[in-house]
């Protein structure tokens, strides 16, 4: 494992600012062998993450998931939005049911 070097913890920093903050809570961690961005979903805080920042085999800078998949280069800040609020987003009645959230009980459009 590739520890990051001190400027490359403000990627998470970066990071942290992206994420919208009436959403979500995103606080870098120092203090730890290895510091990360804490993400919780404020609309079910159960839902929460973990994101380290760290070079991959190719000693390309990466956002990893805290189950130790790459989930994107670090200088590509907007996607990994996108996918950490994928991840994290709380799931209404109707996405369970099978709709979205568009559609009425019956799949017609509302």
């Amino acid at each position: 494992m590739s520890y990051p070097l001190p400027d490359d913890v403000e990627h998470l920093d970066t990071l942290a600012r992206a994420i919208d903050p009436q959403r979500y809570s995103a606080r870098v961690v120092r203090g730890y062998a290895l510091p990360f961005l804490r993400v919780i979903s404020l609309a079910a805080p159960a839902l929460t993450e973990r994101i380290t920042v760290r070079r991959d085999a190719t000693g390309s800078l990466s956002f990893w998931w805290s189950w130790n998949e790459r989930l994107g280069p670090a200088h590509d800040v907007g996607r990994a939005v996108q996918k950490i609020i994928t991840v994290l987003g709380p799931v209404t009645a109707d996405e369970r049911a099978g709709g979205t959230p568009e559609e009425d009980a019956t799949g017609s459009p509302a």
